[in-house]
């Protein structure tokens, strides 16, 4: 198995590309055209709706979002949503397919990621890596991840391939666009260096340094900090945590590595790690098996010191690395069997079907078990309307909270309050929203009636309605 490094200018080499690639164009153009009217969903709510509007609306005269709204990310993604939003009109319509350029592009990176390797079997590793449950599910969402994910695999590419403007590009990029970009050009950095250690690592990253350095340095001198935010809304986010907390999000970040099929991955990764020495006896397999472990090794201290919370989106350069280096690995060892091969796809496309008991907060964005959800909220708030239900005695939970402005992008400034339970006559919950707690759950169960209920899939979304007010 021979490296490959020469670029995509042979016609006939750029054919088989295309031939290989455009299954999967297809099948995230398809899947954008399905999606195209879904509104904003969990935290695309702040860095992509709000951000975007932001600039939006203030003509793109500041470089930094209001303070009510800083979270501390870098605003690349709301810069160009709403560059985009006034080039061609505010729309769902237009967001989702805002997105699609990135789509296909990762789908283009991810080839190359593989061709790399000089590998048989492409179109198989490639349907394991973008069949991820993760990539599917964040893959429907107008998400800076999906952005960040895409200049990720540039610049992992210009790394592989020595191509520096790549680098450049998507380093910035990654810097631009979220705090986890700077671990993520961390991991990049030590994949640079291993690779080829007579190279100046630092020499191609220069640029990246400086463009980041200056925006927070800006930042500071703006706003007075830096990346721990004084707003009550995310500062407890960014606090370290003590030795329980250390040991529960090591548990959480665990968890998160096998969630949702990837399970089935590890399973086949350990299995091949002791019945072959492929990875390790092979020199020109190393990098392939480093590339996932820098990215854990740089993600995991930013994951498991602090209170925010470990979502499946943050590992989504590890997910697709990993997916790599198993495909690659399965289909090129003595146990590549065509049912060994359905059954590791067949379980980790069940991972969209992963459903835990309502107590246990999910991970919906990163899963296309979420889908019904925007049909079935749809049909509660029309319900709502036909009954004359005020909304304000609707007390609900995030993400469905506040005007609708930002979640629709329609004109409708008003929305649904944060629940109050003690004060509200109705309380409208799915169990897509994790902020209910057990004895919310529990109270809503034995104090509560049933006024509206919704099913599609395995979403729910229930109107309850207090029983003192019958």
């Amino acid at each position: 198995m021979n490296i490959s490094r020469e670029g995509f200018l042979d016609p006939f080499k750029m054919s088989k590309t295309l031939k290989t690639s455009l299954p999967f164009f297809l099948l995230f153009t398809i899947l954008t055209i399905v999606v195209k009217d879904n509104g904003f969903f969990w935290d695309t709510l702040l860095q992509a709706s709000k951000y975007a509007h932001f600039y939006y609306e203030n003509n793109f005269q500041k470089l930094l979002v209001s303070a009510d709204l800083d979270a501390g990310h870098p605003p690349l993604f709301g810069i160009y949503l709403g560059g985009v939003w006034k080039i061609f009109g505010r729309s769902l319509f237009v967001s989702h397919f805002a997105m699609l350029p990135f789509l296909l592009g990762i789908v283009w990176q991810v080839y190359r990621l593989i061709d790399y390797f000089a590998v048989e079997h492409k179109f198989l590793v490639m349907l394991l890596v973008l069949t991820n449950t993760i990539l599917l599910g964040h893959s429907t969402l107008v998400s800076p991840d999906v952005v960040f994910l895409f200049c990720f695999l540039l610049s992992l590419n210009g790394v592989l391939y020595f191509k520096k403007w790549q680098i450049i590009l998507g380093t910035i990029g990654l810097g631009w666009l979220s705090i986890r970009g700077i671990f993520a050009i961390a991991a990049l950095m030590g994949i640079h260096i291993q690779i080829d250690k007579k190279l100046k690592p630092l020499s191609v990253f220069i640029p990246v340094i400086l463009t980041t350095a200056g925006y927070y340095i800006f930042h500071y001198f703006e706003t007075g900090w830096l990346l721990s935010t004084p707003h009550e809304g995310w500062s407890h986010h960014r606090s370290f945590v003590g030795v329980k907390g250390l040991i529960r999000n090591m548990g959480v970040l665990g968890w998160r590595l096998i969630d949702f099929g990837n399970i089935a991955l590890w399973i086949a990764f350990i299995a091949l790690f002791f019945r072959s020495g492929f990875v390790l006896r092979d020199k020109r397999m190393r990098t392939l098996y480093v590339i996932p472990l820098m990215i854990l090794l740089c993600y995991t201290p930013a994951l498991i010191l602090f209170q925010n919370p470990i979502g499946h989106r943050y590992l989504l350069p590890f997910y697709i690395c990993f997916a790599v280096l198993v495909g690659i690995w399965f289909t090129h060892s003595q146990y590549n069997k065509k049912w060994l091969f359905g059954l590791l796809l067949f379980i980790q496309l069940s991972g969209n079907f992963w459903v835990y008991p309502k107590q246990i907060a999910k991970g919906w964005d990163c899963t296309m078990a979420h889908l019904p959800y925007y049909g079935l909220m749809d049909e509660m708030k029309t319900y709502i309307a036909d009954q004359n239900i005020e909304k304000s005695t609707v007390g609900t939970e995030f993400p469905n909270i506040g005007s609708r402005k930002y979640i629709d992008l329609n004109d409708d400034l008003n929305g649904f309050p944060v629940k109050n339970m003690t004060e509200q006559s109705y309380i409208l919950y799915s169990n897509i929203f994790n902020d209910f707690s057990d004895e919310a759950l529990i109270d809503l169960e034995e104090n509560w009636i049933v006024e509206k209920e919704l099913k599609r899939g395995q979403v729910c979304v229930i109107l309850y309605k207090k029983a003192s007010e019958n």
